[in-house]
């Protein structure tokens, strides 16, 4: 590892531990199901089914760490995810999005393809989209966003988002990091090391922003 790295590295790695002081108490089993070919936690109020290595999530929220090659669905697209990748999807009325936190993945919209790596975020909508269903309201910093009108009314908006800023400030994300179960130490590790090198070979891409400043 070079030393631009692994003080990038160190630094995460001391966000962490400043973010997860108060939550140093015994926990919960972080994921609500563990399968033969996905584990998965759902965000409270999800609508979800899983059958084989298919997820179909018709609302709320889901993490999903597959062990084989996944298929997630939303009522907008369809996400084929790497085996040891980790997505979340989020499906609200008319907007349904994908953070895709290791990849890679791919994102279909009916027979259109969208490649898909480690902080990379879409965004489809069956509207024109608004400043809220871009930035959302989960203070992530995001930067280049390139908005495209599909077939069906449909748009996608792509953007890059912060990796350190989503385990710090997306819940499901958060507490996986400051999980104590020992499978998730593996993940904690490779968030981290991903976090770094993506801080260091996207610098050049300009500064994060967030839905206030």
């Amino acid at each position: 590892m070079t030393s631009a790295f692994k003080l990038h590295l160190l630094a995460i790695a001391l966000a962490l531990s400043f973010w997860g002081l108060a939550a140093q108490s015994a926990k919960p089993a972080f994921w609500t199901e563990v399968r033969d070919e996905m584990n998965y936690r759902a965000s409270e109020g999800t609508h979800l089914s899983v059958v084989g290595d298919q997820i179909e999530v018709t609302s709320g929220a889901v993490l999903v760490e597959p062990k084989l090659d996944t298929v997630i669905k939303t009522p907008q697209f369809i996400i084929q995810a790497k085996k040891k990748s980790l997505i979340l999807v989020r499906v609200r009325s008319g907007c349904d999005r994908v953070f895709t936190f290791l990849g890679p993945a791919s994102m279909l919209i009916g027979k259109q393809a969208t490649s898909l790596v480690s902080g990379d975020e879409a965004i489809v909508t069956d509207h024109e989209p608004r400043l809220v269903d871009i930035v959302g309201e989960d203070e992530i910093g995001r930067r280049r966003v390139r908005t495209t009108t599909i077939s069906g009314g449909k748009t996608i908006s792509l953007t890059e988002f912060s990796l350190v800023h989503s385990i710090e400030r997306e819940s499901m994300l958060y507490h996986l990091v400051h999980s104590s179960e020992k499978q998730s130490k593996g993940l904690r590790d490779r968030l981290m090391k991903m976090a770094a090198a993506l801080n260091i070979v996207t610098s050049r891409h300009g500064r994060y922003t967030t839905g206030t400043h």
